[in-house]
């Protein structure tokens, strides 16, 4: 069938308002999207908050409604990070969920996340650290502890977690003098006189 000249400049602006239309349409639907996503992710993180503390809607929760706590909230914070991948308190949550669920090669990756978007928070080094720990990958594992401590975080748990690591390694004597250096930042830290103790 052919169409007239007259047909089709009629129909031209038809076609365009239908196009118009339709963009419209599916920008408002994005929107809605991400109004929802993001929605979800706030109350996802407040429940992953709840059940760090032991808690939700102030009554204690057992280990495993915090287990599925983590399981249902940690999906809906993923949705979310991938429109809005700068988010570092949602970054941080996902690592921590996934550290407790025992997925540390996850947590480890959403760990190097944080860190590209902070390089000079050492606590993000400590915190990787301990699922490179947990995942057996000892040497990557030591080499965060030392950075977040080179950096300046002269915490109880980056000279255990390091002397651990030397101790395992059968390296006794540096194992004992980084437990020293951490009890001249931390004096009469039970942690780190524990461990020294142990190595003794």
């Amino acid at each position: 069938m052919k169409l007239s000249k007259k047909t089709i400049l009629v129909l031209i602006p038809v076609l365009i308002a239908i196009i118009i239309a339709g963009y419209f349409g599916f920008v408002q639907y994005s929107k809605n999207v991400k109004l929802n996503v993001t929605q979800k992710a706030e109350t996802a993180k407040q429940d992953i908050s709840s059940a760090f503390k032991g808690e939700k809607d102030g009554k204690k929760i057992s280990g495993e409604e915090k287990i599925n706590i983590f399981k249902s909230s940690v999906t809906d914070l993923e949705k979310y990070i991938l429109i809005n991948p700068n988010d570092k308190d949602a970054l941080l949550q996902i690592a921590a969920v996934y550290y407790n669920l025992g997925n540390y090669d996850k947590s480890i990756s959403y760990y190097q996340k944080l860190i590209a978007l902070e390089p000079d928070v050492a606590i993000n080094y400590t915190n990787m650290a301990h699922a490179y720990l947990a995942a057996g990958k000892n040497d990557l594992a030591k080499e965060n502890y030392q950075k977040s401590i080179d950096m300046g975080l002269n915490n109880s748990v980056n000279y255990v977690g390091l002397s651990m690591i030397l101790k395992e390694e059968g390296n006794i004597e540096e194992a004992k003098k980084v437990l020293e250096k951490g009890l001249e930042f931390n004096k009469n830290d039970s942690m780190i006189e524990s461990f020294l103790e142990g190595i003794k």
